[in-house]
């Protein structure tokens, strides 16, 4: 499964970048989002799924909400946080080819529910952390991966840190 994902997320990159030129603007920037993906957890291991919106607040500033699924056989893993995320801009840059990449790091407040065999389930508060990047499709379609660590101070029963990498996401501006 990881070779498929892989080849994916490759052969995206290959297509945006021999497709039309497109370019992420300030204007862009400044546009609401919602964006989905899928990917996989560790420690608990699941299947990820997520989902955000993404509300910017400046250029290089914006609000995400965000809902983490992770299910297995033995686990089901809902986390819903409110993050801060901070977009780097390298159009002005001398990156050449890598000038429409928008790589980003975020930082959160929510909450892990974790459930084991469908019957030990905990609650636990959540820090967020993580980092990704995106690149522009078209003005308005993005592809990109993020990984986060995601922290329970309390923990929530046997787990107090798990993983996540959203291996690939797609983000539609309105």
């Amino acid at each position: 499964m990881h070779r498929v994902l892989s080849a994916s997320i490759a052969a995206l990159a290959l297509s945006a970048a021999q497709g039309a030129d497109a370019q992420f603007s300030a204007s862009d920037s400044q546009r609401l989002s919602l964006k989905g993906g899928i990917g996989f957890t560790v420690e608990p291991d699941s299947f990820l799924l997520g989902f955000e919106f993404d509300q910017p607040l400046q250029t290089q500033v914006s609000l995400v909400g965000r809902l983490e699924l992770g299910v297995d056989d033995d686990i089901v893993l809902v986390s819903p946080s409110l993050s801060a995320r901070y977009w780097f801009d390298l159009s002005r840059t001398n990156l050449g080819g890598l000038r429409p990449l928008r790589p980003f790091v975020n930082a959160g407040l929510g909450f892990s529910y974790l459930a084991w065999d469908h019957r030990d389930d905990t609650v636990g508060f959540l820090i967020p952390l993580g980092f990704g990047a995106e690149w522009p499709l078209t003005p308005a379609v993005a592809v990109g991966s993020d990984m986060r660590f995601n922290i329970i101070p309390a923990g929530a029963g046997r787990e107090s840190f798990y993983f996540a990498w959203e291996v690939l996401g797609v983000r539609y501006r309105f």
